[in-house]
């Protein structure tokens, strides 16, 4: 008796061709005879040809899988890590816009008191305003099935100028000098009205813009008697910050894009 011919138990009681066998074992991988194949008939493969090529490929197919299991893996732990840091980074911002704010609003105040106690009654006027502005609330966007019109311009200056959106005191302050311009100088393009209100909120926040309105000494001055001075202090540095500061400022370099050392240094709370 052939091999194609010989017997197997099969089940119960009943014997079945050993061709037979192997063809069901095929089919439940997804094999079917040549008159069923839909595909190339030249790539069409015997049952038992099929069942040995995919004991071959499994171990591949078995390794293949892992490398993808591994690569998944370091794809979670990125993602995690990028999540923890952009929490981390949103609770340090908030912060840092507070202590902003605050900082803008003393200033104002104290601008405004010394214009009482001057009779500045101009000075007094428009600080009163630019702390109206300061104090008031954001107001929420109203989704409409339409835009507003935008005038191009102004968006182009805004997406040009991030600190607009980032900062409550300086997008308070350079509305209010905007509007002053533009009922000033009617006669002035909105490029020459933005490109002024740029330049008088820099004057008004040099810090907030990384400006250092002391100049550093190239050396040492010389003092009456011929005794050198030493030359001034420079400001905090990343150097300056504490270990675990350190560690969340490389973090946030790291991960955020566009994100500097000097930004965590100007927003860091100094003791």
């Amino acid at each position: 008796m052939s091999e194609t011919e010989t017997l197997e138990q099969s089940g119960g009681d009943t014997l079945v061709p050993r061709e037979f066998e192997t063809e069901a074992r095929a089919r439940r991988l997804g094999w079917v005879p040549k008159e069923e194949f839909k595909g190339d008939p030249e790539k069409h493969r015997s049952a038992e040809e099929f069942l040995d090529r995919g004991e071959k490929m499994l171990p591949l197919l078995q390794r293949d899988n892992n490398r993808l299991h591994e690569k998944f893996g370091v794809v979670e732990r990125e993602l995690k890590e990028t999540r923890e840091t952009l929490k981390q980074f949103s609770e340090f911002a908030t912060k840092a816009e507070e202590r902003a704010y605050k900082k803008a609003k003393a200033e104002l105040e104290a601008k405004l008191d010394t214009a009482i106690e001057t009779a500045d009654v101009s000075t007094a006027r428009q600080t009163r305003r630019e702390i109206e502005q300061l104090e008031a609330p954001v107001a929420p966007k109203v989704v409409t099935n339409e835009a507003p019109p935008l005038d191009p311009v102004i968006q182009t200056w805004i997406s040009e100028n991030d600190w607009f959106n980032k900062s409550q005191s300086l997008r308070a302050y350079s509305t209010e000098v905007f509007g002053d311009l533009e009922r000033m100088y009617p006669g002035k393009s909105k490029s020459e009205l933005l490109a002024e209100t740029k330049q008088k909120t820099m004057e008004r926040f040099p810090d907030k813009f990384g400006i250092n309105t002391r100049r550093d000494e190239a050396g040492a001055v010389a003092a009456p008697g011929g005794v050198a001075q030493p030359p001034r202090k420079r400001g905090k540095t990343y150097d300056d910050l504490p270990p675990e500061a350190k560690k969340a400022c490389d973090k946030f370099v790291k991960n955020i894009k566009g994100y500097t050392k000097e930004q965590y240094v100007k927003d860091y709370e100094w003791d």
